[in-house]
């Protein structure tokens, strides 16, 4: 599914398309009608090359620092639960994480990520397996928690979360309750028993101004061809 900004290219090359075919049938409208549909195919092949070009300009991976994370549980299990960043991309500002801890252990974890900047849009349970998970809750506007419980059977648990706007940095603070605690606001930081500062990265292209030419190129080159094609017709 196409995100806000390429839905946003889209509708630019859509009409970019539209002045490029005007402008070139006019400068060849004294030819043959076969040049004129040549002239529409490569017209259609730009704005489709835009299309693509603006939307793989739009989206980039956001990677985590550290990456996994260790988090003690509940009952001061000797061997800590992790929670691992799996992937993360600009478009809806999603990310996918997964929980995880020791094998063959007894083991509960309850957290809550709380992100710097931004307002949670969304978030949502994608795979559980082998463990009793309750989450992601949304704990506050810009906080998610959750309870895992495993007997022993190295499960997982998969879930994602999106966001308004970039990600910066967000607080993970292990609790010494379960998830009852996670449903009063701020009442979960009277239960902390260890936080972990985690960083969210962009490659620079995801950040920086795209090497491709914009649609706005594509425009003002129409706006020349059709002050073109006018000499072109009054000549003739």
């Amino acid at each position: 599914m196409l995100g806000r900004s390429s839905r946003l290219g889209e509708h630019r090359c859509t009409v970019v398309l539209g002045i490029i075919e005007l402008t070139f049938c006019r400068i060849v409208s004294h030819r043959s009608p076969r040049i004129q549909e040549l002239v529409k195919g490569l017209a259609f092949s730009i704005a489709v090359a835009l299309v693509f070009a603006t939307g793989a300009a739009s989206a980039g991976t956001i990677t985590m620092d550290p990456n996994p994370v260790d988090l003690p549980t509940l009952f001061g299990t000797p061997d800590p639960y992790r929670i691992t960043l799996l992937s993360g991309d600009t478009e809806n500002y999603h990310l996918d994480f997964q929980i995880s801890g020791p094998a063959d252990e007894f083991w509960v974890g309850a957290s809550v990520m709380v992100f710097d900047n931004v307002m949670l849009t969304d978030m949502g349970s994608t795979s559980v397996i082998d463990m009793m998970f309750f989450g992601p809750s949304a704990v506050s506007p810009n906080a998610a928690g959750w309870l895992a419980v495993d007997w022993g059977t190295a499960g997982t648990a998969d879930f994602f979360i999106e966001a308004d706007s970039m990600y910066t940095t967000a607080t993970i603070y292990t609790l010494s309750v379960g998830l009852s605690h996670l449903q009063d606001g701020h009442g979960y930081y009277h239960h902390v028993i260890d936080t972990q500062l985690v960083a969210f990265q962009y490659p620079a292209s995801s950040t920086s101004v795209s090497t491709i030419p914009e649609p706005s190129a594509a425009l003002v080159f129409g706006v020349g061809m059709l002050i073109a094609g006018r000499r072109v017709t009054s000549r003739r």
